[in-house]
């Protein structure tokens, strides 16, 4: 009896310990973040993606931001269009906000981004990575309308491979907001989490994205 006893307190001691161990990882990160639930797909998608970007002969290139610079990469977008270099060679900055459609803050901020991307000067772009709109294209494209943003958002990224594999694979907060120069090298401190003034910090990082290229 007394060995059941014992065998009993010690599963419940284990259960409690693991709930502790799940509620501390909950409250850990920014309020205005999400973290990325394992990534949409499993192990095989990513072993795919990565033999996929073997093939390309991605660089792996990390910046200093510790993201995957995009070199050689192809990535496929909500209408169905195949880029690779071209999505950045032609301005000096690209803005690109990575979200999903299950996450609050992305949706959120999605005024506040079209707002910007509508007073953008010509050297400079704003493109957006639905990191789920392979799986839900119809409610990615709704949010894109009913938030304004694709009025001014010249290409939604739904997946690619190469460096954008790596880069995907990366990802563990949404929204993130990465800004490249014309060689698809990252050039500003990511910016990680909802912003309560997002213009200003897209400005503050604009900057120094601009300073670097002088």
């Amino acid at each position: 009896m007394k060995k059941k006893v014992t065998y009993i307190a010690a599963l419940l001691m284990t259960a409690a310990l693991l709930c502790g161990s799940v509620q501390a990882a909950e409250k850990e990160g920014s309020p205005e973040e999400t973290q990325a639930p394992g990534h949409t797909m499993d192990s095989l998608m990513d072993q795919t993606a990565a033999d996929q970007g073997s093939e390309m002969g991605m660089t792996g290139q990390i910046s200093e931001y510790g993201y995957t610079d995009l070199i050689h990469f192809s990535v496929t977008t909500i209408d169905d269009e195949t880029l690779s270099s071209e999505l950045f060679a032609d301005k000096d900055l690209t803005i690109m906000n990575i979200w999903a459609t299950w996450c609050i803050y992305c949706i959120a901020e999605m005024p506040d981004l079209a707002e910007y991307a509508a007073s953008l000067p010509d050297h400079i772009q704003l493109i957006t990575y639905c990191a789920d709109g392979a799986e839900s294209k119809e409610m990615a494209e709704r949010i894109l309308e009913e938030s304004g943003l694709s009025e001014y958002d010249p290409v939604t990224i739904v997946g690619g491979i190469g460096d954008f594999a790596a880069l995907d694979n990366e990802i563990a907060f949404f929204p993130l907001t990465l800004i490249f120069n014309s060689k698809g090298e990252i050039v500003a401190e990511p910016i990680i989490g909802g912003q309560k003034d997002l213009k200003a910090v897209l400005d503050e990082h604009i900057a120094q994205a601009l300073g670097q290229a002088e």
